[in-house]
């Protein structure tokens, strides 16, 4: 967009700022934005959030699943505030796990048929990046010490819900983006679609542990697991540091680890290698969107 900029007293000029943004943050006059030189370009940015959030929901007569995700979903919005109606006390029950669930949420009012949730923890921007590199490490961590599990023939029991650990930060992060934006703002979106695959990317792995019968699996298929493990670890390097030729080799691998699934036959192996084909499959349309951010 263009601004006309206008001569105001002896040497001064001013430019204005457009209306929806001013809103959408709740500019007022007198307050102070930041402005970085930064050559033929000015950066305007200011500290506040987008403009804070109240909505009431009523979760009587609903599974569930779907409370968690009405809840879930008014988190990752931004709103700051939130009235949760129901008609039964003891689905206070499953309020109460679900609000301590997403970081920062608190019960604040209660009574017998409605509670009042607020954030009471603020983001910042520069949580961001921190957030983003520990939901990439945690990733790491899921799939690699559940491979070990599975090579040394254990059971994985309930190894898979480390995945819940990974979407409370996955959520909080896609908050941050909501109630602030990226600091590279133009990008706000490309960073809220990869960690959302993110999340699904670790959710393969969830599957496959939870649905896996037996971790007696032949020598193929803990080698194609290796190798699905260290293309994840891979891109994590790559998305630090872009190369060309390594996004190339990672597009590569994919072709091939999922022309080497076509051999298996045992059903265990076959199970394994559908949620690895998957897996690989994601990280490079993650890979797409670190193209855009990085070309």
């Amino acid at each position: 967009m263009r601004r006309r900029v206008i001569k105001q007293g002896a040497s001064s000029l001013t430019l204005s700022i457009p209306s929806d943004w001013a809103k959408r943050f709740n500019i007022n006059p007198g307050d102070e934005l930041e402005v970085d030189d930064k050559g033929n370009e000015l950066s305007i940015r200011t500290e506040k959030d987008f403009s804070s959030k109240t909505t009431t929901i009523d979760i009587s007569d609903i599974s569930r699943a779907m409370m968690r995700n009405m809840i879930n979903a008014v988190y990752i919005r931004g709103d700051d505030e939130l009235t949760i109606l129901f008609d039964k006390p003891e689905q206070m029950d499953i309020v109460q796990d679900c609000i301590d669930f997403n970081i920062g949420f608190a019960i604040v009012e209660q009574s017998k048929h409605s509670c009042v949730v607020k954030d009471l923890s603020g983001t910042t921007n520069v949580e961001f990046d921190n957030i983003l590199r520990r939901i990439f490490y945690m990733i790491m961590s899921f799939a690699e010490e559940g491979l070990e599990i599975i090579k040394k023939k254990e059971s994985l029991n309930e190894f898979w819900k480390r995945d819940l650990a990974i979407d409370k930060y996955v959520y909080y992060s896609l908050r941050m983006l909501n109630k602030k934006g990226h600091p590279d703002f133009s990008k706000t979106h490309l960073y809220y679609d990869m960690v959302l695959l993110l999340e699904h990317l670790s959710d393969e792995y969830q599957r496959l542990y939870k649905n896996l019968k037996s971790t007696n699996l032949s020598p193929t298929t803990i080698k194609l697991f290796e190798e699905t493990n260290l293309m994840f670890r891979d891109f994590f390097k790559l998305f630090y540091k872009f190369d060309k030729k390594k996004a190339n080799d990672l597009v590569l691998k994919k072709r091939e680890i999922r022309d080497k699934v076509l051999n298996f036959k045992k059903a265990d192996d076959l199970l394994v290698e559908y949620y690895l084909r998957k897996t690989v499959e994601m990280i490079v349309t993650i890979l797409q969107i670190q193209l855009q951010l990085a070309i």
